[in-house]
């Protein structure tokens, strides 16, 4: 009929589709390309914690970031168990107290191991690097033993945390501004005064976004990363030191054996001496490294040495302390 309008070809169609298309392939590859960098980023920055905290990686597990995130997911629960959130934050305090006093024993020790090492006549014809580590070391230890006693102060500032079956009304919001998990008749769970005393030093609120079908956002909580270094450092002053230390003493004694020489710090002996020092620290490493895998192997990381309901399991002949084999 000679009304009727020409029909657009097929080609005409596709090229009219194809900027749309192009644009939606576009954001779909810019999506994955994010997708990958975000996992390469955080392989990466798992590596380096790994390498970073290898000195000390059963105790700054054991005692730092495995209660956290323990916390985080429970403060992060839509219904959270008050009791054990409360039993968790003193496990990893009590756990902290400790770790804290062990750390200002043992640096004020080394610290005083580096000064009498200077006074060994032997020192005064050492390879530069034997002095330079063992400055190192003592500067360490100092500094170790100075943080403990902040990081001490404050938990005994913030005060023990102790459940109670309910919490004073007036330190809660109202009840219509709680969830339903966390209202007085519960605890307080994650309003309870003695949570927010400790939460700024622990966790970091996030908002993560939900699927478009739920709508919204929903809060939760991951620990916060400044503070988990503050609370391992102390951890990371004190094996940094005992490495530092330990790294300028086989210097000063192994040196004869990197050169070649027969001769060392100690005259004619010196091979026979470094000989025998390092197949001792060798053999003592790798027992070290064995003793301290498998002593946290079969510790869960919620005991601390008070016996609670949550941390025992039903056998045969009764109850017994969970997370033994």
């Amino acid at each position: 009929m000679a009304g009727k309008l020409p029909l657009p070809s097929t080609q005409e169609t596709g090229s009219r589709m194809s900027p749309a298309l192009n644009f939606a392939t576009l954001a779909k590859a810019i999506g994955r390309v994010t997708q990958v960098l975000q996992h390469l980023w955080t392989a990466i920055e798992t590596l380096i914690i790994r390498i970073a905290t290898l000195p000390y990686y059963r105790l700054y597990h054991f005692n730092t970031i495995n209660p956290l995130c323990n916390l985080a997911s429970l403060t992060s629960s839509p219904t959270p168990d008050t009791k054990k959130l409360f039993s968790t934050l003193s496990s990893w305090r009590t756990r902290k107290l400790s770790e804290l006093q062990f750390t200002t024993i043992s640096c004020t020790v080394l610290a005083a191991a580096v000064i009498g090492a200077f006074s060994w006549p032997t020192v005064s014809t050492a390879h530069w690097l034997t002095p330079g580590f063992w400055h190192t070391s003592l500067i360490l230890s100092i500094l170790g033993i100075l943080l403990s006693a902040s990081e001490i102060t404050v938990l005994n500032l913030l005060g023990p945390v102790r459940y109670a079956a309910s919490s004073s009304p007036s330190l809660l919001p109202p009840t219509s501004q709680c969830p339903p998990s966390s209202t007085p008749s519960n605890g307080g769970g994650v309003y309870d005064a003695a949570i927010q005393r400790y939460m700024p030093l622990l966790l970091s609120p996030v908002t993560v976004k939900e699927d478009a079908g739920s709508g919204g956002a929903k809060q939760r909580y991951v620990p916060r990363r400044k503070m988990v270094f503050i609370w391992q450092a102390p951890l990371m002053f004190m094996s940094y030191s005992v490495c530092a230390f330990l790294a300028g003493l086989t210097v000063l004694v192994g040196l004869p054996v990197l050169r070649g020489e027969k001769k060392g710090a100690w005259g004619d002996e010196g091979w026979n001496i470094a000989v025998m020092y390092l197949t001792t620290f060798g053999a003592g490493l790798v027992a070290f490294v064995y003793c301290s895998f498998w002593v946290y192997h079969y510790v869960h990381v919620e005991h601390d040495g008070v016996e609670r309901e949550e941390h025992r399991a039903m056998g045969p002949w009764g109850a017994f302390p969970a997370g033994y084999d």
